[in-house]
């Protein structure tokens, strides 16, 4: 009869570890789904501008990030889906540190520069990929 408890209580401990293991992948993924909303919502002074006349071009917009980052080089550019958002600068230094830089596309302002895995929604996706621990939690994800 010991030997009948032991393993109900191991079969409800697992039970109960695993139930709480699926349910922070499948919240930390449902959050993934929204996570352009949910960062605008959270970084408003990031993302939002105020749509004015006339944009500055490209060329300004490198310019002005050169010259806050002298020795990061730029890795991508997302250019606007609406007129009160801001450019989306990938920029990455010499040693492998990169940054999300947003800058005002009519001003050529920068608003903000932040390490993504920092961000709210790099550490969802820290915590959905791998659990914070590396491959052997992606193998058990």
């Amino acid at each position: 009869m010991k030997f009948r408890n032991l393993v109900l209580k191991l079969h409800s401990s697992i039970g109960i570890l695993m139930g709480l293991l699926l349910m922070v992948i499948s919240l930390s993924r449902a959050s993934i789904v929204f996570h352009k909303e949910l960062d605008r919502a959270l970084n408003p002074s990031l993302w939002s501008v105020t749509p004015q006349a006339t944009q500055i071009s490209p060329d300004l917009i490198l310019a002005s990030v050169g010259k806050e980052f002298p020795n990061f080089s730029v890795q991508s550019i997302s250019w606007l889906q609406k007129p009160d958002e801001s450019y989306l600068l990938q920029v990455k230094a010499k040693d492998a540190k990169e940054l999300q830089t947003f800058v005002n596309p009519y001003t050529g302002e920068i608003l903000g520069s932040r390490v993504w895995e920092r961000s709210l929604i790099g550490f969802l996706y820290a915590l959905h990929h791998d659990l914070f621990i590396g491959k052997v939690g992606m193998v058990i994800v």
